[in-house]
């Protein structure tokens, strides 16, 4: 089974100074949300947008990818 590529840490505030905090796989409105994403898909994200908008040669693509996975 493979992780999501995203989940959300959401807090729900039922007073002031006291929330409740959960994980789910989507943001909750009226929630304080916090986006965590997979590390192979944020470099995967990365490597897409740079190829789009650049002219990277392939070894550089590569050199990216090792480095952002260290």
């Amino acid at each position: 089974m493979e992780a999501p590529r995203k989940i959300y840490r959401t807090t729900t505030y039922l007073d002031n100074d006291r929330g409740k905090t959960v994980w789910k796989g989507h943001p909750v409105a009226g929630a304080e949300n916090v986006e965590y994403i997979r590390k192979d898909a944020f470099i995967e994200k990365a490597i897409n947008y740079i190829q789009q908008n650049w002219i990277w040669n392939i070894k550089m693509i590569d050199d990216f990818k090792k480095y952002m996975e260290d």
